[in-house]
């Protein structure tokens, strides 16, 4: 297992709160250029049929790379916007306030196994393996564990990525 450093603490911080801040102007400014995707999502039992959308390259960062837009239709939140306001605003929900610049996380991740996913199936897919107690908050930094649906990134399907978890005491 990779061990987290500082430097993904930083990527992390920059993340939590540079780009959460600037992902939803940008969402929705970028959202128009996305392109029809060719490949169709069939994973976490969707729809086959609902039509999914890319971001072009130079919006990567604020993809969900293990999933194409509108997504989440899994979830019962996101199925209703999208069932009530369509595809855009679906979109915005999902990449703009949902999951904030995921494919920034994305750049400075490592692909693992199947059975390191599988034995940190009750953290909820989490390595987290650092802990700084500040007074009021623990700050808990360490790894997602993401499914690779399509294999941008992988040829096992699983994918570890920088993440940040603050509990409040």
């Amino acid at each position: 297992m990779k061990q987290f450093k500082f430097k993904h603490l930083l990527v992390v911080l920059f993340h939590t709160f540079i780009l959460r801040l600037v992902t939803p102007i940008i969402v929705l400014l970028g959202l128009p250029f996305a392109k029809k995707a060719k490949r169709k999502t069939t994973h976490y039992g969707q729809d086959p049929d609902v039509q999914r959308y890319v971001l072009p390259k130079w919006l990567g960062i604020f993809n969900t790379p293990d999933e194409d837009l509108a997504g989440g239709m899994y979830e019962p939140t996101v199925k209703k916007i999208y069932e009530k306001f369509g595809a855009y605003i679906c979109s915005v929900y999902w990449i703009g306030l949902r999951n904030q610049a995921q494919g920034f996380l994305w750049l400075f991740g490592w692909e693992c196994s199947k059975e390191l996913r599988d034995t940190n199936k009750e953290s909820g897919y989490k390595l987290l393996n650092k802990e700084y107690n500040l007074g009021l908050f623990t700050v808990i930094v360490g790894w997602e564990i993401c499914k690779d649906n399509y294999l941008d990134y992988t040829t096992s399907g699983y994918y570890a990525i920088p993440q940040i978890d603050i509990k409040f005491k």
